[in-house]
This record gives C-alpha cells, structure tokens and sequence, in this order.
C-alpha cells in the first residue's frame, strides 16, 4: 500500500480528503470505461486544484482504492490514474505488502473491464468510510480483509480460514483463550463452515445472496451474535452467515442491539427446523 496520511500534504483534512474522492470517483470512472488514463495532476485541475496537489491526489486515489477492496472490486484508481510519467504510482503497495500482492493487483485491474457497477460498489463502500482519510480507512479495511485473503482470491483460491480474527468472529465451540497483545479467542472453522452450509448462500438476515466469488460460491461471513468476549457460545445457536454489509452493521452501526435480536430469533428458528 503506499503510505498514507489522514493529512496530505497540503493540509487537507480527513473530511475533505473524502470529499474530492467523491468527486474523483466519477471523472476516473468515466477514463476507466473508455480505457483512458489520467495522471495525478490532470485529476488535481479536473478537480480545480492547483498542478502542485498532485500528491494529494495520490492520497485521494489511494481512499478510492481502500474503497475498491471494501467492496471487492479491482483497483480502479491505481490503474486508471498514473505519475506524470505515464507509470502506475511506484510506491502503491510495496511497503509493508506481501511481494506478490501488487502484481496480483495490476494484473487484476489490467484484465477488468470498468463498468458503471464498479463505480456504484465503490460509492457504497466510501459511505461506509465517512470521516476517515486513506491512512484511517486502510486501518480499518484491514481488520475485515487480509492481504493473506486478497492474494487467495486473486489466485482463485481458498482463503486461509481467519481462526484468529476477532472482527469475522469464528470459533470452536471451547472458545480457547490466547494471550498476545490483548486477549484473543481461537476460533473453530468447523462452525464457521457448518453455519455457512446452513445459509445456503445466502445471508441469514436481509435473505439476499451473497456475492459470487471466482469459485463460484457464494460469500458469506459468519458473525457471532454474542461476542466469545462477552460469554457467547461458540455454537451454530449464537453464529449467523450475514453478507459483508450486514456483518458491519453488526458491529458497528446505532441499530446493533435490534439486530442482535432479530438474530437471535432468526438463528432459533433455523436450528428448530433442522432438528
């Protein structure tokens, strides 16, 4: 990833640093479909900002990427968008990524064709990043989407399975407690997978399918309903497959206890019929 700044570098706050990526967003779109190219300091006058803000716009382009990821779609600014010599930003995913990633990445983006679809997805995923600049946004896409994972699905392949990842909330059903930076609670994919069978592709809440990954499966999210952190079970009782959107509502939206108890209902209902 390059390196980011809640800042850039002339100042800009975190809120207006989101705001002429909202405004980017469909210039870049529209150079995406056609198969154009932008550099950083045409996007700054398009934007009717001086030529000098062009690294602004790299931080700008890098929010728009963070976006991409949060919704799953190729990296549409880091192909689209380039150096005043025609080359794709050099610093863009080398520090602290693994080595393979950014090929991964280019090469994800080079064979993709654009669409109005992408722009809407990315659109989406900036409202759920409000308030935050490309370093805050990164800091938080990263506790939903390893590097680990986005390398698995850019070979087509499994992702490893996150037993240790507190935010997709996977366990075993003897939550076993690690001791590292915090406490930590080791999950079991067994219960993950069994709950993800059970929704049969589709989330368990809003009953919309989830997107088709290159396998062509479903993705779902296991959630557990109440935390291992505050005495839930690691059962199939209190797990629920949610779609990405509403696994982070869960967490983290103002209407998080009603949907901890429609859940509930929901996952009581299932596990009656099954039995």
């Amino acid at each position: 990833m390059p390196e980011p700044e809640d800042l850039d570098l002339e100042g800009f706050p975190a809120g207006v640093q989101h705001q002429a990526a909202r405004q980017a967003l469909p210039i870049i779109s529209r150079a995406a479909r056609t198969g154009s190219k932008l550099t950083y300091q045409g996007l700054a006058t398009a934007l009717g900002r001086p030529v000098r803000h062009a690294r602004a716009m790299a931080q700008v382009c890098d929010l728009l990427d963070c976006a991409s990821t949060l919704s799953r779609r190729p990296l549409m600014a880091l192909w689209t968008v380039r150096s005043a010599n025609g080359e794709i930003n050099p610093d863009a995913w080398m520090k602290d990524a693994l080595p393979e990633l950014r090929d991964l990445l280019i090469a994800e983006a080079k064979a993709h064709e654009f669409s109005e679809a992408d722009e809407e997805a990315m659109r989406g995923a900036l409202d759920g990043l409000v308030g935050m600049g490309n370093r805050k946004a990164w800091a938080y896409v990263r506790t939903i989407i390893s590097q680990e994972e986005m390398v698995a699905r850019l070979k087509g392949e499994e992702p490893p399975p996150p037993q240790l990842d507190s935010i997709n909330d996977l366990g075993t059903d003897e939550p076993r407690v690690v001791l590292a930076a915090g406490r930590r609670y080791v999950r079991d994919p067994a219960v993950r997978e069994a709950v993800i069978r059970r929704a049969r592709g589709l989330c368990e809440f809003c009953k919309e399918p989830g997107f088709l990954k290159a396998d062509g499966t479903r993705y779902l999210e296991a959630h557990h309903i109440i935390a291992l952190a505050a005495q839930g079970d690691d059962r199939m009782t209190n797990v629920i497959a949610l779609c990405p959107g509403h696994h982070r509502e869960a967490h983290f939206g103002k209407d998080a206890a009603s949907m901890e108890a429609e859940m509930v209902r929901i996952v009581e209902e299932k596990q009656a019929a099954r039995s």
